[in-house]
């Protein structure tokens, strides 16, 4: 008789720090099932750093060996960049950098690739009160190709 399970598996590795309980990594194995049989396997670690801020993550092709990581870099706690890496050598394949308000809100996020060619803006503006206002998406031409509005109804007091 064979059995078939679907499994999903968190393995955390924590710490114990003042009674209370960080997670330095997690481990996520997940097998997806179609008529009973496995299809496909997939495999993301991430690992964060003492103050909770994700640090790094690692993805495993179907046979379980790494192919993407992502490592993360923080300034005043605010991310600041992702650098993607791929392929056998894991070269950079593309940085994304965030920029911020001085009251921390992200204004703008720049995705380029490892020789520094612009692919994507991401532009937010925000309102008097902080609300996002509206998202702009241009392409590496400057060209946009998406553009978000947002408006708000608030409950009267």
């Amino acid at each position: 008789m064979t059995r078939y399970v679907l499994v999903f598996v968190f393995l955390i590795t924590g710490l114990l720090s003042k009674g209370q309980f960080q997670v330095k990594s997690v481990q996520e194995n997940v097998v997806e099932y179609e008529k009973n049989k496995p299809v496909k396997k997939d495999r993301e670690e991430k690992f964060y750093d003492a103050s909770g801020n994700l640090v790094k993550q690692v993805f495993y092709d179907k046979n379980l060996k790494p192919n993407k990581v992502i490592e993360y870099q923080y300034k005043d706690g605010l991310l600041i960049k992702e650098i993607v890496k791929k392929g056998d050598n894991f070269k950079i394949n593309e940085v994304v950098t965030y920029k911020y308000n001085d009251k921390g809100q992200k204004i703008e996020i720049l995705k380029e690739d490892s020789q520094g060619k612009l692919l994507k803006r991401i532009v937010y503006a925000y309102d008097e009160k902080g609300l996002k206002k509206s998202k702009m998406v241009y392409n590496g031409k400057g060209e946009l190709i998406e553009k978000t509005e947002y408006t708000y109804q608030f409950f009267k007091n």
